[in-house]
């Protein structure tokens, strides 16, 4: 049986987004995390990808990602990508971590080394959340494999996420990392 594939914004037949839409992604010019602005046609492809179960979608957005962090980064340095762990109950009702394919894709793509350096502690999702409880951001602590003394934190990271609303999760990441003895963190997420 062969499947049709259908743009997630605009229902058209494309095998991930059409070139209409995908040209009305808007880069976030603001000084924020994330690398596009989450409008309406990226808040449709995003949702579509974690929710509706069309987890091939992080492939076109994960290598748009990681051109944009070409970029950024200094290419002589050795960076190990990471994510900021969705809850158990979102692995749960999607079968997977939107984080974790997303960073997966984008270590694919930067050539660099893909490792769960953290641990979701708090089983509340952000999403449903108010504005106050996101400001907290989620519990997190480093990866158990990290919590020993004979591992080290890789010195140079990117902490990747899907879309950022305060900016809580990924500064928690960040200075989780920094303190457990990265040199340098860079937090990046799809959209803000």
């Amino acid at each position: 049986m062969l499947f049709h594939r259908r743009c997630p914004s605009c229902g058209c037949s494309a095998r991930f987004v059409c070139d209409v839409c995908w040209s009305q992604l808007e880069v976030d010019r603001t000084p924020s995390f994330g690398l596009f602005c989450y409008d309406e046609v990226c808040r449709n492809i995003v949702l579509e990808a974690k929710n509706r179960g069309r987890r091939d979608l992080f492939r076109p957005l994960g290598r748009a990602l990681a051109a944009h962090l070409e970029t950024q980064l200094d290419p002589d340095v050795a960076w190990t990508i990471t994510w900021v762990p969705c809850s158990r109950r979102g692995r749960t009702d999607r079968g997977f971590d939107q984080g974790s394919v997303l960073a997966n894709v984008v270590g694919a793509r930067l050539g660099a080394t893909v490792r769960p350096l953290l641990t979701r502690l708090d089983e509340v999702p952000q999403t449903g959340r108010s504005r106050a409880e996101r400001l907290i951001g989620p519990a997190l602590s480093l990866h158990r494999r990290f919590g020993r003394m004979a591992a080290a934190v890789p010195p140079d990271v990117v902490v990747v996420d899907d879309v950022v609303t305060t900016g809580a999760s990924l500064r928690c990441a960040a200075s989780l990392l920094l303190q457990a003895g990265a040199r340098s963190v860079v937090p990046v997420a799809l959209a803000s």
